[in-house]
């Protein structure tokens, strides 16, 4: 691409992206954007059935879109349980499926440079509990679980199980309008005047009110779905079943996702760095199978802030870690 090409285009996502810097920062981004031009042509290159384009995250380092992520696969305390398939009905399933248009999936969120994908991820599997056990479909606080939640690393990352089981032992999860989200804006990065540096610390005083008044999304805890490539077509199952999943895969190249399905495979399906909620699936033109999932990166990323991953071969290791909250029952 001519130089003057993408000068324009880094003037413009600049614009959109509300990006002001000074001369010796603006050299230094204009240079990652336009190797990161290079990464999106590789990713178009080898995916034929997706599109990868400028997105956010175009003038950013590995590191700091790394930043999103969350703790590794070692630090996996849980990772041995193995899943419990006795509830299950192999029965008759649809050949596409999608929570959205059965209400029980809220809006896309945006968890900004704070690496809390795991607390969306989770949260979003609560709603979808809550929803399917008779309450009125709302947006539950992820920023409870970032400041609150001594289970995991606020900011820092964390594991979806790991929350299910913080909401079960202190009773509940908050509205999101009660408690609602911060994360971190990074200097010269969000747009706005308002800067967070590091996790939030938590409102106790808040959470002991609803605790209280009984205010709160109760759940008994959380069970696992899929640990390895064998449960994927289980995962079918539990999802047209019991709700939304949680699921951890890595997200390598996702970054620059814009539309299809994404067959992209220079990832380590056992290095799991990014957390998401599973709504749905089907069947793209070509008879090419995928997975809906909802990310928390904003409208703005992929298809309305979805993602649609191949599926049938475990695709950067959708289906090594997939868990699901439990309803308390009253």
């Amino acid at each position: 691409m001519e130089a003057a090409k993408v000068r324009d285009l880094y003037e413009q996502f600049k614009r959109r992206e509300r990006r002001d810097f000074d001369d010796a920062e603006d050299a230094r981004r204009f240079a990652i954007f336009r190797r990161n031009l290079a990464t999106i042509d590789t990713l178009n290159a080898a995916n034929p059935a997706a599109v990868f384009g400028i997105t956010s995250f175009c003038d950013r380092t590995d590191e700091e879109r790394q930043s999103v992520a969350w703790v590794s696969a070692s630090d996996c305390a849980a990772c041995d349980r193995f899943p419990h398939f006795g509830d299950y009905d192999m029965g008759n399933l649809p050949d596409d499926f999608d929570w959205r248009a059965l209400g029980a999936v809220t809006a896309v969120k945006n968890q900004k440079y704070c690496g809390s994908c795991w607390s969306f991820s989770s949260a979003g599997d609560i709603e979808g509990t809550m929803f399917l056990a008779g309450d009125d479909l709302i947006s539950l606080s992820t920023q409870q679980l970032v400041s609150c939640n001594t289970y995991n690393y606020g900011c820092d990352g964390g594991w979806p199980f790991a929350a299910m089981e913080y909401v079960s032992h202190f009773g509940g999860l908050v509205p999101m309008d009660d408690y609602p989200y911060k994360g971190i804006c990074m200097d010269n990065m969000c747009g706005g005047t308002e800067i967070f540096t590091g996790t939030p610390t938590c409102d106790k005083e808040l959470l002991n009110g609803h605790l209280a008044a009984g205010d709160v999304a109760a759940i008994e805890g959380y069970q696992f779905v899929a640990m390895g490539a064998e449960y994927e077509d289980l995962m079918h199952v539990a999802l047209v079943k019991n709700g939304p999943l949680s699921l951890a895969f890595n997200a390598n190249g996702m970054e620059f996702y814009a539309g299809g399905v994404d067959h992209h495979f220079p990832c380590d399906p056992t290095a799991l760095d990014h957390a998401v909620l599973l709504v749905g699936y089907g069947t793209e033109t070509f008879d090419v199978p995928y997975w809906l999932i909802k990310n928390s990166w904003d409208t703005e990323w992929g298809e309305g802030g979805y993602y649609r991953l191949v599926r049938g071969v475990n695709a950067c290791g959708v289906a090594n870690m997939v868990v699901h909250s439990v309803h308390k029952k009253n």
